[in-house]
């Protein structure tokens, strides 16, 4: 049967972020999540080139070759797969789907069976990341103020938070009403992305 509920979309007059205010228990939810990537040759091929670009900045930037990243939301870990290809010494997924975290782990690529949220900072207390990676996974996160603050802990002095999200604006241009519809919980453009991240500790 189908499921029927009006959307109601908000506007923070504070931060900006566009909202979409209905929570469910994510921890349950994302426990037998199954979306992946990884199959397809073009996304294969991106994560490829982001793998390359994301560590050539990081190098432009401090002038040193990348040695610890950390995605959050790695699924089945192949975007990771591309850091550890490159020579990467330490890659490390956070991942709450089961199913996801044993695909990544067969392809070597460790993963923590968990939602991101500040417990990852004691579980791995040992590590500093150069870089933490996430592709349309924060514009999930039901507190993007504690994502953020939780990337800043867990990163290097200097290291980059590198994130994809689909843009707000397009979505309005394209009438991507469906993305509405979806488990994404914030929206964003450049603008309101670039204050979100300033006010907590980014440039």
């Amino acid at each position: 049967k189908e499921f029927l509920q009006d959307i109601y979309i908000y506007r923070c007059e504070n931060c900006s972020l566009v909202q979409n205010p209905i929570n469910f228990n994510y921890s349950e939810y994302y426990q037998d999540y199954e979306y992946s990537s990884g199959h397809s040759q073009f996304t294969r091929a991106f994560m490829s080139n982001y793998a390359k670009y994301v560590s050539d900045e990081y190098k432009k930037i401090l002038g040193r070759n990348v040695k610890n990243v950390i995605e959050v939301g790695s699924g089945d870990g192949m975007q990771l797969k591309y850091f550890l290809d490159m020579g990467v010494q330490n890659v490390l997924g956070v991942e709450p789907s089961k199913s996801l975290v044993d695909q990544s782990e067969k392809l070597g690529v460790p993963a923590l069976l968990d939602l991101f949220s500040v417990n990852i900072v004691d579980k791995v207390s040992d590590i500093k990341f150069d870089i933490c990676i996430s592709s349309y996974t924060l514009d999930h996160v039901p507190e993007p103020v504690d994502f953020l603050k939780t990337s800043n802990k867990l990163l290097s002095d200097n290291g980059i938070l590198a994130f994809e999200v689909h843009d707000l604006s397009q979505i309005y241009s394209r009438s991507e009403w469906c993305l509405f519809e979806h488990e994404h919980t914030i929206y964003m453009d450049k603008e309101i992305a670039t204050d979100l991240v300033e006010r907590y500790g980014f440039k």
